[in-house]
């Protein structure tokens, strides 16, 4: 189907005038292809005699020229940038009417009738689907902006596609995050559900045993998998009104050594294979660091993986690695702070063994994860927990020219060292983590099965940021690859990480033909994340339907 068509078939007709004029900036395109093109060849010009014109071509009965192609494009930035924008501001001025009607900051859902609740309870639905509706309505005219763009481009000679490209990923509907009127969706329902906090354990060695399910979310998807959650689930997140969203930034330095120990025995799920992780929270510049250690068990044994952590500020953690802030150290902070001598001895153990990981097996910084988090709890509450990572990127700790960690004494890349195309990756999809803590016996919540079987998921077992980072930044280094690592789905983000001979031999499917589980004709835009403001070359993947000029 050509995209004239598609954009026709899928409009909705109330919003028919607000779309961008595909037809009429194509019709302009092919009447100034038509003409002969203009000539640039001088390099001079007079004060005192009338230029040229250059191309100009005949639309709807009149003379046009490219700059009148111009002013048309700019004007269809501008009417879909202004009807996006006055749709979200109504959707959010109705949702805090909706949040002060169901009694949010007082005496909460019990102050309205159940037939009041029920109705605000599907009004709060009705905001979330009509968010959808605005976000489907801009992705089709960011393809269609797209497309006008590639074919000007292909049949004019002067070139304007990374400019105007530019320009749209600067306008308000593409580059704003919207995802505040989904915590505010999320609150009214989480008052309307009556959700009650259970009991914080306030532990200083803070430990995690449960069991966990991965998938991939496509980018257009994002959105309808958030609005299914937060009817289910609240946002939890510990600063969440200081967050300009619903999600927070986090940073991971993974440790491992130059014969890549922890990655092979994480990828082969070694029994006890350990991952050791510096995580922080909301920053782009560490404050408060967790230091982590994940331990991976068999199931069939009757155990389950285990994520143990206790916190360091940044001032400390390179005093930690050289052995010059002790256990002893630790302890005392945190009786000066309160803490039980419980917590103490959990946090006494698992510093000393964490440091005498890293010392003997020779671990430095490795592997860098960055993406935006948003999670899904009733507080304290662990029965069904749920988090979403998107704009996923990897980051490879120690630069291929120029000072490393150790050399410079840090324990994570120097920010002013440039960061090369072959040292980043980004990664394509959104990650949903399902976390369940079930009696024996106990089936998920039937909302929680029809998430995951609603097509909008597709599990990926044993998915891990760290390996898949690896294995795409630091080949060289690494013995074996992940399974998910011939999904063609995420092939032009690999590709885009290698080397040019590499890069050569992969397009050439060297690697293997495994078929994706899924595949996007473009690289859609959600309204629910700031966007890259980096205009980058987008690829398909063989199989998806194509849309025609």
């Amino acid at each position: 189907m050509r995209f004239g068509s598609y954009l026709e078939s899928q409009r909705v007709p109330e919003w028919a005038d607000s779309y961008l004029d595909y037809g009429k900036l194509k019709g302009m395109i092919e009447a100034l292809a038509k003409t002969e093109a203009a000539q640039d060849d001088d390099r001079v010009t007079s004060l005192t005699a009338k230029p040229t014109t250059g191309n100009r071509g005949k639309f709807e009965g009149h003379d046009i020229s490219e700059a009148d192609f111009f002013t048309a494009l700019e004007a269809e930035m501008a009417k879909v940038d202004a009807f996006t924008h006055e749709q979200l501001t109504g959707i959010r001025s109705r949702a805090e009417k909706l949040e002060a009607t169901v009694g949010f900051g007082g005496s909460g859902s019990n102050a309205i009738s159940d037939a009041r609740r029920e109705e605000a309870k599907n009004e709060a639905k009705l905001l979330g689907d009509e968010f959808l509706k605005i976000e489907k309505f801009a992705n089709l005219n960011y393809l269609g902006f797209h497309k006008i763009l590639k074919k000007h481009d292909k049949q004019l000679p002067t070139p304007c596609r990374r400019f105007y490209l530019t320009r749209l990923h600067n306008q308000r509907w593409v580059k704003h995050d919207y995802s505040k009127l989904f915590v505010e969706l999320s609150k009214i329902h989480s008052i309307l559900r009556g959700d009650a906090s259970g009991e914080d354990d306030g532990a200083g060695a803070q430990n995690f045993v449960r069991t966990t399910t991965k998938y991939w979310v496509r980018t257009e998807n994002i959105s309808k998998v958030k609005h299914v959650v937060l009817q289910n689930l609240p946002v939890f997140q510990h600063n969440q009104d200081a967050l300009p969203g619903d999600s927070q930034f986090c940073s991971s330095v993974y440790f491992d050594n130059t014969q890549m120990e922890l990655y092979h025995g994480r990828l082969d799920k070694t029994p006890n294979a350990i991952a050791i992780r510096f995580r922080w929270y909301a920053t782009e510049v560490p404050d408060l660091v967790f230091v982590e250690r994940k331990t991976h068990r068999d199931s069939w044994t009757g155990e389950v993986s285990v994520k143990e952590r206790f916190t360091l500020h940044e001032k400390q953690v390179m005093p930690f690695l050289r052995g010059e802030f002790t256990v002893e150290d630790k302890a005392a902070e945190m009786r000066a702070k309160n803490k039980s001598e419980a917590d103490i001895e959990n946090m006494r153990q698992l510093f000393s063994e964490i440091y005498q990981q890293i010392e003997s097996k020779q671990l430095r910084p490795t592997m860098r994860t960055v993406y935006n988090r948003v999670a899904y709890q009733i507080p304290f509450d662990a029965t069904v927990r749920i988090s979403l990572d998107s704009n996923l990127t990897m980051i490879a700790e120690n630069p291929k020219v120029g000072p490393d960690c150790a050399t410079e004494k840090r324990w994570y890349r120097n920010p002013y060292i440039p960061l090369p195309p072959t040292e980043i990756t980004r990664f394509p999809h959104a990650v949903l983590e399902v976390k369940l803590s079930l009696k024996e016996g106990q089936e998920a919540p039937k909302w929680v099965r029809d998430l995951i079987e609603g097509g909008m998921c597709t599990q990926v077992h044993k998915f891990s940021k760290f390996i898949h980072g690896c294995a795409t930044l630091l080949p060289e280094q690494v013995q074996a690859f992940p399974y998910w690592i011939d999904d063609l789905s995420i092939r032009p983000s690999i590709l885009r990480s290698q080397p040019m001979p590499q890069r050569r031999s992969l397009m050439d499917g060297k690697k293997g033909n495994r078929q994706p589980s899924f595949q996007s004709p473009y690289e859609p835009l959600q309204l629910m994340e700031r966007k890259p403001s980096v205009v980058l070359e987008t690829s398909s993947g063989t199989g998806a339907p194509k849309l025609g000029g």
